[in-house]
């Protein structure tokens, strides 16, 4: 597998950012995405980053392991496998560069609607059922489209007020089963290969910094400080997938 320098050096700045992302800081990676596919095929980016993220999420899943909330994330997976399945089906058919705009208009449109919601001091009622079915099936759908889930489930649990150490547990353990079940999904498109390990393996230790700087951040930050941020990566992230 041949890079450039410039290649090499976007991936190490993403998987360092993969790892803060872990942490429980979402719309980082979603952030960066778009930079790596500048310097190398989107595909290639795609089956280089999943391993890493999966790594990463294991480690998050060990530290935050007793910060999940399971009452949510019992009917958000089931909706992020449907999601997964139909971005695979439409994967083999269409063009995912089609999607990428209209996947940024949507997360900047329910950011801004959780915004309002703050602000007007409305909650998800927790025993709602449709919604987080929902909030996975579209998590997941565009998990599979442009790895693209992290600020999309990170406005729902912002919406039904999970804390930001339950935020940080129950985002974990959701992204790293979501990436998980897409992992059978991009080897039979192709995205993975056995040349992408020896690069990740390089490079996981950037992850690792970048999950220790990120947990001790959210250990640090202000809950409100924390939503701000939480609320402007994922803006950030679907104006940067929208133009």
């Amino acid at each position: 597998m041949e890079l450039s320098p410039a290649a090499i050096a976007v991936m190490c700045l993403a998987a360092f950012a993969i790892g803060v992302a872990k942490s429980g800081i979402a719309g980082i990676v979603t952030f960066f995405t778009p930079f790596v596919a500048m310097t190398m095929p989107s595909r290639m980016a795609t089956g280089i980053m999943l391993p890493l993220m999966i790594a990463s999420d294991i480690v998050a899943v060990l530290y935050w392991r007793r910060k999940a909330k399971w009452e949510t994330l019992r009917w958000v997976l089931p909706g992020s496998l449907s999601g997964l399945t139909l971005g695979f089906i439409l994967l083999k058919n269409i063009d995912d560069e089609t999607f990428k705009p209209i996947l940024g208009l949507f997360i900047v449109f329910i950011t801004l609607i959780g915004m309002g919601l703050k602000y007007f001091k409305f909650k998800i009622k927790g025993e709602t059922k449709s919604l987080p079915l929902l909030a996975g099936l579209f998590a997941g759908f565009f998990a599979m489209l442009a790895n693209a889930s992290a600020p999309i489930i990170a406005i729902y649990f912002l919406a039904i007020d999970l804390k930001k150490e339950d935020f940080a547990g129950t985002n974990a353990w959701f992204l790293m089963t979501t990436n998980m079940l897409k992992l059978p999904f991009s080897l039979a498109l192709g995205t993975i290969t056995v040349s992408h390990f020896g690069l990740d393996a390089l490079i996981f230790p950037l992850s690792l910094a970048g999950l220790a700087l990120g947990i001790r951040f959210v250990k640090r930050v202000p809950q409100k400080t924390f939503t701000f941020i939480i609320q402007g990566l994922s803006i950030l992230a679907g104006l940067q997938l929208l133009f």
